[in-house]
C-alpha cells in the first residue's frame, strides 16, 4: 500500500492533504482524476462492493471516535459519502452504526439540520426499529429536534427511544433520552419537572460509573436552577463540574459549566466575575468551533455590557442572534429579540419576540422577566412578523 501511494504521489495522481499530521498523513485526489476513477469503478462492476467496504470502515471510525469531534471533522465528507452508500443499498444496521455515533458531532458543530436529515433517512429504513443501536439514533434525532425547538417531534422521538432502551436494557440511551426530555421541560418553563428528569438521568449515569455524564447532568440541573433564580444551587453544582471537565479537556462540558456560572453571577449582580467566566467560555467555544457556546457567550456578554452602560451590546446581540437563528434555536431567538428590542428601543422586535413565544408555547424565563418588563414599559410593543423582525435585527443599518 505504501509503495502504491508513493508512486501515485510521484505521478501527481494523489496529493498530500495539509490537514493530516506527520504520524497520520492524509491524501486526496484532484477532482477530475477522482471522477474518472469512479467512472471506471462503475464500469468494472466493483463500485457497489467498494462503497460498502468504505462505509464499514467509516462506521468503525465513527464508533471509535464518537466523542473526538476534531477527529470526526477530518472525515466529514467521508461520513456523508458512507451514509449515502448505506442508505442507497438499504444496509439498515450499517447506516445506524454510522448515524448513531455522529449526532454528538453534528450537535457540537452546529449541523442540526444536516444531522436531522440523515437521521430521518436512516430511521426510515426497513427494520430500523429492530436494530439494538436504534435507540441511540432516536436519542440523537430527538436531541437535534429539541435543539431546533421542534418540541412535539422531539418528545415523540425521545419517548420512543426510552421505550426501546428499556426493552433492550440500554441504560446509556435511556439516560441520554431522559436528559433531553428534561431539557424540553426546562424550555417550556416546567423547572421542577426538568430537574426531576435530570436527577433521574444522573442516577443512571452514576450506576454506569460515567463521570463525564454525571457532570453533564449536574450542568443541566444547574441550567434549570439559574433560569428560575436558584443561583446558589448553580454555584454548588458547577464549580465541581468545571474542574472535572477541565481535567478531561471536554469542551462541551467546560463551556456549559462556565455559561451556567456566568449566568448565575450576572443575575446575582457580580458583573466582573461573570465577564471573566464568559471571556474564557468564548475562547473555548471559538477554538473548538462550538457554535452554541459562541452564541450563548456573546448573548450573556452583551447583557453584562448593557448592565454597565458601556460597549456595543447591540453588536454582540446581533452576532448571537445570527448564530442562534441559523442553528434553528427559536427559544433563544425569542430572548435575543427581547434583549435587542430593549437595547435599540424598538417595539417591533419586542412584538416579534412575543409572537414567537406564542408559536412555541414557551414562557419568558423568570430571571429575564424584570428587564423585559422594564423595556416593555419604556418602549412598548408593536405587532411584527418574526421573519421581518429577524431581517431588521440583523441589518447593519439598524446598528
Amino acid at each position: 500500500v505504501l509503495d502504491g501511494i508513493a508512486s501515485l504521489l510521484d505521478k501527481a495522481f494523489l496529493r498530500r492533504d495539509p490537514v493530516g499530521r506527520d504520524d497520520e498523513p492524509r491524501f486526496a485526489m484532484l477532482e477530475t482524476i477522482r471522477e474518472y476513477g469512479l467512472e471506471r469503478l462503475v464500469e468494472s462492476k466493483q463500485w457497489d462492493a467498494l462503497r460498502l467496504t468504505h462505509a464499514r470502515l467509516m462506521a468503525d471510525i465513527a464508533e471509535e471516535n464518537e466523542q473526538q469531534v476534531e477527529r470526526l471533522a477530518l472525515d466529514a465528507d467521508n461520513f456523508r459519502t458512507a451514509l449515502e452508500s448505506a442508505i442507497a443499498v438499504g444496509e439498515t444496521e450499517l447506516a445506524l452504526r454510522l448515524a448513531a455515533p455522529l449526532w454528538w458531532f453534528w450537535y457540537l458543530r452546529g449541523l442540526y439540520t444536516e444531522g436531522r436529515r440523515w437521521l430521518r433517512q436512516v430511521l426510515a429504513l426497513p427494520g430500523a426499529m429492530e436494530v439494538l443501536i436504534c435507540s441511540r439514533a432516536l436519542t440523537g434525532a430527538g436531541a437535534l429536534a429539541f435543539l431546533q425547538c421542534q418540541y412535539d417531534e422531539a418528545t415523540t422521538l425521545l419517548d420512543t427511544a426510552i421505550e426501546l432502551s428499556r426493552r433492550h436494557g440500554d441504560r446509556m440511551s435511556l439516560a441520554q433520552s431522559l436528559q433531553f426530555r428534561g431539557s424540553i421541560a426546562r424550555e417550556r418553563g416546567e423547572y421542577e419537572r426538568a430537574v426531576d428528569l435530570h436527577q433521574l438521568s444522573r442516577t443512571l449515569w452514576e450506576q454506569l460509573e460515567d463521570r463525564a455524564n454525571v457532570g453533564r447532568s449536574r450542568n443541566y440541573i444547574a441550567f434549570a436552577s439559574w433560569l428560575h433564580g436558584d443561583f446558589q444551587r448553580t454555584f454548588e453544582l458547577c464549580e465541581g463540574t468545571l474542574e472535572l471537565f477541565r481535567e478531561r479537556r471536554d469542551v462541551e462540558g467546560v463551556v456549559w459549566s462556565l455559561l451556567n456560572l456566568a449566568a448565575a453571577l450576572f443575575y446575582s449582580g457580580r458583573l466582573d466575575a461573570a465577564q471573566e467566566r464568559l471571556d474564557e467560555c468564548l475562547t473555548w467555544s471559538r477554538d473548538a468551533g462550538f457554535q452554541e457556546g459562541i452564541a450563548w457567550s456573546l448573548h450573556l456578554l452583551a447583557l453584562v455590557l448593557r448592565a454597565r452602560g458601556e460597549g456595543d451590546a447591540a453588536k454582540l446581540l446581533q452576532e448571537s442572534l445570527r448564530i442562534h437563528w441559523e442553528l434553528g434555536d427559536r427559544w433563544r431567538t425569542a430572548s435575543l429579540l427581547e434583549a435587542m428590542g430593549g437595547v435599540r428601543r424598538d417595539p417591533r422586535l419586542l412584538g416579534a419576540a412575543a409572537a414567537l413565544r406564542r408559536q412555541l408555547s414557551v414562557p419568558v424565563p423568570p430571571v429575564e422577566r424584570p428587564q423585559l418588563e422594564a423595556d416593555l414599559k419604556a418602549v412598548g410593543i408593536v405587532d411584527c412578523g418574526v421573519d421581518e423582525a429577524i431581517a431588521i435585527a440583523l441589518s447593519a443599518d439598524e446598528l
